[in-house]
């Protein structure tokens, strides 16, 4: 996170992952913010963060992502004020999440592939390697 972003200091630890690249092509969103491969990665990405003990994230969205992630649960702390960075807004966060968070992306998000999420499937999104040290798969 760039740190002229934040007004205030967030933790910092192995459990606190910062969240870069979330980006879905417009036309690859399911007609939603919710929809399609983006409900998907956000999806994979609170998966692979639990199975790890990671339940904190710090990320730069636009201002308009703050209520699309409380609906699924998510705790949103801004770090500072909205900025405006080469025409678009943004604002640093940090957001807390668990699993009921997850529990409810699964049932919100699952409208939209259920080929992928299954409706209440266990099965993760999120694939984790069984992989041991200096072994192969």
């Amino acid at each position: 996170v760039h740190l002229h972003l934040c007004e205030r200091d967030y933790p910092r630890s192995p459990l606190v992952w910062e969240w870069t690249r979330y980006c879905v092509h417009r036309d690859r969103r399911g007609g939603s913010v919710l929809g399609g491969v983006g409900s998907e990665l956000l999806l994979a990405a609170v998966e692979w963060c639990l199975e790890r003990g990671i339940q904190d994230v710090v990320l730069e969205p636009h201002p308009g992502w703050i209520a699309y992630f409380m609906t699924l649960g998510f705790k949103v702390r801004p770090l500072g004020l909205p900025t405006e960075i080469d025409g678009e807004a943004v604002i640093a966060v940090q957001m807390h999440f668990d699993e009921d968070v997850l529990t409810q992306t699964r049932e919100i998000c699952s409208g939209y592939r259920n080929d992928v999420v299954d409706g209440w499937r266990r099965s993760p999104v999120a694939r984790v390697s069984k992989r041991k040290a200096g072994g192969k798969s």
